[in-house]
């Protein structure tokens, strides 16, 4: 019943989401719980769970979506590292990944989030080298 109502829809990364702490809190237990009484118990079931609960009829009055392009946040591990993979059949445009290391929208906008950038070895050695400490920390 899922795959038939979900297969046209896009599919949102559960590993980056933002909102109201009360909702937050009751949707994560959601994730937890349909994760536990899935039929795939050898596969993470959270990235399924979260789609078919946010597109539920329960969670949908909650739920906004916000394009990549808005610049809010970028999921590299599919947008960018897997776009050959995917080709056409991704729904937003590969990021913009600037000299300076900056992850950038196609107008030039930078991400406020940039999810899964250690999908890019360069761009991952670029952040590590910008954000450590000069303890080694």
């Amino acid at each position: 019943y899922e795959w038939k109502s979900l297969k046209q829809k896009e599919s949102h990364c559960a590993g980056c989401i933002i909102g109201d702490k009360k909702y937050m809190l009751a949707l994560f237990h959601d994730v937890f719980r349909w994760s536990l009484t899935s039929s795939n118990k050898n596969e993470p079931t959270d990235q399924a769970a979260y789609n078919v609960l946010i597109n539920s009829p329960q969670w949908q009055p909650y739920v906004q979506s916000v394009k990549q392009e808005e610049g809010l946040a970028i999921q590299m591990g599919t947008t960018h590292a897997k776009r050959d993979f995917f080709g056409d059949l991704l729904m937003e445009p590969s990021p913009l990944i600037l000299d300076d290391g900056t992850v950038a929208t196609q107008n030039g906008t930078p991400f406020c989030i940039v999810h899964q950038y250690d999908r890019d070895q360069a761009l991952k050695s670029v952040i590590h080298s910008r954000y450590a400490s000069s303890d080694g920390a």
